[in-house]
């Protein structure tokens, strides 16, 4: 057992857990109290439960998948990132267009689900109609037909009229409905009430049931929709995917189509654009007359260089004719730079005046050999050789000089073309640029319109194919069972709500009751020490009868080894180390309240001391509503009052009891003045006699709160014991009573904590428990046990404990 003598704690920072401003263990206690509380709620909420979820419709699922593949250009593996956005998710705008207006539309004309059932509510289609669902075409308007089911036929009627009639197993179309039904349906009336709805009325109920999920990591997409009917929830997932492909087909084929208008509009206007980039290419042409300026400003340059060519030949040409001329003026014979200048090419390919030159080297040759022979100048032959050479010195001369002039001219003319030339290709820049963009313009025009054909002709194809990047791949089966409800989720969820909503009440109550219920209220809360824990004394594991139930409770004496008798026996031990330095010898035994267990408190808190072997007196100083005279069967008079009076003496006032060691004083008369009398001076006398002829003087006093007279013992006695009632007694009432004895500066040694339930753990955490059911095992004073322990102890045994 823990010191019981501990004070109140202050946990700081440590504070331990709370909820609602319970502790851990205070909640779970106040649970295990109200535990049938917490069952009653549980069980309500769990038939509410049970009762929605009976009354709830049967849900069931189908699912089918499909492959949603990126659009592909015709004749191309390559996927068409026209309108190709990062900030879109591709399969999250698909999942959109299945639960669309559009394809719900798809499904309602497929499966005629404009036409329903009004009543009977609980007739299905598929009991109607089988697997041949209606068909309902936009001529059918929106209104009710009573459907007469006969032995042989049915019929269809609006407005008392019967627009049509047919045999079971054949088909029946009247005013855009046509339907067929094999067998008459099981309804007692023979009359069915069909509503046909408007498409976008049943559309929206299609949407509501449909559901998609993306297969993490793939294309594929999961398609579910749920309804009560399992045929009708198979076709209708069935239908989704079927309408959903052909709407996505349908799209591709229209953005073709769009495509090839937009491309055949872009042509047209290329063709224009063409033309014109062509035609002004042809007058660009025609201005300038040219084919192609690179080439002419190529061959221009051409010409320029070969007239500067033929320039530095010329040039070069009258340089040497100008040096020959010279020479041939200051040399009279032929000598060696003169036939160099002559062999040279300019002058070699002047046959004029490469013979004039031969002839003047032949004369010179004669005038040589002549002279070799001897004859000088006064021979007719040399003079005739020397005219002839003078002659021909003169020729050359004058053909050389005309030459030269020739040359001259020639020059000139050439400067000239060359000037020209240059003058015309400062010309060309400009056309070249011009020319440049003009090719440009005809060059991109021709590419734009050859990639618009292109691009024309593969939309035109996309026309006509698919086009479709939807892929069925596994169609839905009839549903065999519910999805919902789901009736074990929803009993785990009304078990589990019923016990959070009990548990809730079992604080709510508990917070609101302002009862003492477990020792830690009274260390920690009211700073006062718990010096024992009573458990509940039960008369009937006594064995005592009904007339001997007052006695019963004497529990220490009735039953020495039982744990209630063990507990009082602990209190003893608690008290006899109240004070180290002095024993306690006079105790009062109060309570705030009546009914909290002071009497019986201080009956068997006596015996455990007489029990000990020592003098014990048992005083009953209630002289209001003394009890302890029935509890020990004993005359009320003389009593405490007489002794006080003097009418009686001690030794004659005080009983002996069957318990050995233990004598009682009764209360004797009930005085007018109660508290006066307790506190007076005759009172103290008594008490100094008592305390010399007993070992232990219990007084068992009046409820403080109601009267003084427990505070007036208080400060006569060496301590008090305030006895508190578990889960009765409360809180505000053990505070007032605590003050009221701090105030008359009486010694509360410290609290008893009466009727506590071992069981339910608050004996010190469970120990209690432990004890409680060890001593129930050991037997009853008797040396056997009770029927509970003997029991216990063989559920123990069997299981090895």
């Amino acid at each position: 057992m823990t010191e019981p003598f501990a004070p109140a704690l202050d946990h700081g920072d440590d504070a331990p857990f709370t909820i609602g401003g319970l502790t851990l263990r205070e909640a779970v206690a106040a649970v295990r109290r109200r535990l049938w509380i917490v069952g009653a709620v549980v069980a309500v909420v769990a038939a509410v439960g049970a009762w929605r979820t009976l009354r709830q419709p049967r849900i069931y699922r189908a699912s089918t998948t499909v492959r949603v593949q990126q659009a592909r250009m015709a004749f191309s593996d390559q996927p068409n990132f026209g309108s190709y956005d990062p900030r879109m998710d591709p399969l999250l705008s698909e999942q959109q267009v299945i639960r669309s207006q559009k394809v719900a539309e798809g499904v309602v004309d497929e499966l005629g689900l404009r036409l329903v059932i009004t009543d009977p509510k609980k007739l299905t289609r598929e009991e109607l109609f089988g697997e041949r669902w209606p068909q309902v075409d936009s001529t059918a308007r929106n209104g009710t037909w009573l459907l007469r089911t006969g032995q042989v036929s049915y019929s269809l009627s609006q407005g008392g009229r019967t627009y049509g009639e047919a045999r079971y197993g054949t088909p029946l179309s009247v005013a855009g409905l046509t339907f067929q039904l094999d067998h008459r349906p099981d309804v007692e009336s023979g009359r069915v009430l069909l509503s046909v709805m408007p498409q976008a009325a049943a559309a929206e109920e299609v949407r509501g049931g449909i559901s998609t999920r993306v297969v993490p990591q793939t294309d594929i997409v999961e398609v579910s929709f749920e309804g009560t009917e399992p045929l009708l929830v198979r076709d209708v997932t069935n239908s989704v995917a079927r309408s959903y492909r052909t709407f996505s087909s349908e799209q591709q084929r229209e953005n073709a189509r769009q495509r090839s208008r937009y491309t055949r509009m872009a042509l047209d206007s290329q063709a224009v654009a063409l033309k014109r980039a062509q035609d002004a290419m042809e007058d660009f042409k025609k201005r300038y007359k040219i084919g192609d300026v690179l080439s002419e400003r190529g061959a221009l340059e051409t010409a320029i260089h070969k007239l500067e060519d033929d320039r530095q030949s010329a040039d070069v040409e009258r340089k040497i004719y100008g040096a020959l001329v010279g020479k041939v003026a200051e040399a009279d014979t032929t000598d060696e730079e003169l036939r160099r200048l002559t062999g040279t090419k300019a002058v070699s390919s002047n046959t004029y005046i490469s013979n004039l030159f031969d002839r003047w080297f032949d004369l010179e040759k004669q005038l040589a050999q002549l002279r070799a022979e001897g004859k000088n100048e006064n021979y007719r032959d040399v003079r005739s050789t020397r005219s002839l050479i003078a002659r021909t010195k003169t020729d050359l001369q004058a053909a050389s000089n005309q030459y030269l002039q020739a040359l001259g001219t020639r020059i000139q003319s050439i400067d000239d073309k060359i000037a020209e030339n240059r003058r015309e290709l400062e010309n060309f820049p400009p056309m070249e640029a011009e020319q440049q963009r003009l090719e440009t313009n005809v060059s991109t025009a021709t590419k734009l319109f050859a990639d618009l054909q292109s691009a024309y002709q593969v939309n035109r194809i996309n026309e006509a194919s698919d086009g479709g990047t939807v892929q069925l791949l596994d169609e839905a089966t009839k549903p065999t069972f519910a999805v919902s409800p789901n009736r074990t989720r929803n009993a785990t969820y009304a078990v589990v709500i019923g016990l959070l909503l009990g548990i809730g009440l079992a604080l709510a109550l508990e917070r609101m009751d302002d009862s003492v219920k477990s020792p830690d209220e009274l260390r920690d809360r009211m700073d006062v020490a718990v010096v024992g824990l009573i458990p509940v004394i039960d008369t009937a594991e006594l064995g005592v009868g009904a007339a001997s139930a007052t006695m019963g409770r004497l529990v220490t004496h009735a039953d020495p080894r039982s744990p209630v008798a063990e507990a009082y026996r602990s209190l003893r031990t608690n008290l006899a180390f109240a004070r180290t330095s002095q024993p306690a010898q006079t105790l009062v035994v109060a309570s705030p309240g009546p009914g909290d267990g002071k009497s019986t408190t201080a009956a068997n808190l006596a015996i455990t001391f007489a029990q000990m072997g020592q003098s014990t007196l048992l005083v009953d100083a209630d002289l209001r509503r003394a009890v302890l005279d029935k509890t020990f069967g004993v005359e009320r008079a003389p009593g405490l009052t007489d002794v006080i009076v003097g009418a009686t003496p001690l030794e004659r006032a005080v009983r002996a009891t069957q318990v050995p060691n233990l004598s009682i004083l009764p209360s004797g008369q009930f005085p007018p003045n109660p508290s006066e009398l307790l506190g007076s001076p005759a009172m103290r006398e008594t008490l100094r006699e008592a305390k010399e002829r007993f070992d232990v003087i219990l007084f068992d006093s009046p409820p403080l709160l109601a009267v003084t007279d427990a505070a007036v013992l208080s400060t006569l006695v060496d301590g008090t014991i305030l006895v508190v009632r578990t889960a009765v007694t409360a809180r505000e009432a053990v505070r007032r009573a605590l003050a009221q004895l701090r105030a008359v500066h009486g010694r509360v040694l410290g609290a008893v904590l009466n009727d506590v339930d071992a069981r339910a753990g608050a004996y010190y955490g469970g120990y209690g428990y432990y004890y409680y059911s060890y001593g129930m095992d050991e037997g009853n004073g008797n040396g056997h046990g009770t029927a509970g322990g003997r029991l216990l102890g063989r559920v123990r045994k069997l299981a090895g404990r």
